[in-house]
This record gives C-alpha cells, sequence and structure tokens, in this order.
C-alpha cells in the first residue's frame, strides 16, 4: 500500500524524511541546511509530497520505503511534470508493490494536470522496476559540476 503524507505528518515526521532525502536525493538537488528548509517549505506548499510504502502484517504498518515527489513545471513549455525526486528503500519492495504504488502516484499526477512522471536513477533494481512498467529508460542524464 501507499499513502501520501499531510504536511502535518511531514513535519511530524520531518527528521526521518530529512535522512531520507539526504541519502536518496535526485543528483541535482542540495543536502545542506538551506536546502532541507526549502524542501520543508515545498512540502507546507504540498508542491513537494512524501509517501509511504507499506504493508500491514498482523495489524502492524511495516515501512518498506519513502518516496518524494515534486510537482514542477518546465518553464520553456510551461509543461507540468511529477518528478520522482528520491526513493528510500528499507526491505525488499515486491513488482506487485511497486506497481500499486506507482498506479496511486500516476492518478495523484493526473488529478494535477501532470503530463509526464519523472524520475533520476542509477539503481538498477530502480531501473528494471520502472522498465517493466512501461517506463522509457533510454534516456541518458549527464550532469557537470561547476
Amino acid at each position: 500500500m501507499i499513502l501520501k503524507l499531510t504536511p502535518d505528518q511531514v513535519t511530524l515526521y520531518w527528521s526521518e524524511i530529512k535522512e531520507h532525502l539526504k541519502t536518496s536525493l535526485a543528483p541535482i538537488g542540495g543536502t545542506d541546511d538551506a536546502s532541507l528548509n526549502s524542501m520543508l517549505e515545498h512540502h507546507l506548499k504540498e508542491r513537494m509530497q512524501t509517501w509511504i510504502i507499506y504493508i500491514k502484517e498482523n495489524e502492524k504498518i511495516k515501512v518498506h520505503a519513502l518516496c518524494t515527489t515534486m510537482l514542477q513545471t518546465e518553464f520553456a513549455s510551461g509543461v507540468e511534470n511529477l518528478m520522482i525526486y528520491a526513493v528510500s528503500g528499507y526491505k525488499f519492495i515486491s513488482e506487485e508493490l511497486w506497481a500499486e504504488g506507482f498506479d496511486i502516484i500516476k492518478e495523484f499526477a493526473k488529478q494535477n494536470k501532470c503530463k509526464y512522471i519523472a524520475a533520476y536513477s542509477c539503481v538498477p533494481r530502480i531501473v528494471a522496476v520502472a522498465k517493466s512498467m512501461g517506463g522509457d529508460v533510454d534516456t541518458t542524464f549527464i550532469k557537470w559540476g561547476v
């Protein structure tokens, strides 16, 4: 199952979310205090979202992963997209759990009039799962430090 945290829940669990962002942030983000404070502000304004991917066992919730997304407008074209900004896995996530979570995130993207869902990853398992769910994984992300 997947659940989008409310802004109040993000505030309550910010220390855990902050660690998730520090360890699995997209390769173009910053993890200094100012950057993380900015991300918290964007969560509170609901331009960023953190989701928990979990299963219930014996009435207990077992978190398998955190996923942070970001609504963003491509400035040149004005196209709205949903960026999967960071994913942290804590336990093995089955293909079925990935698919279930992705379907809910896709519905969220549709509700927000997004044209695409996009992500960066160099983790082979994430790339394989994305490909198995119909994602185009042929584009290579290139960056240079300045």
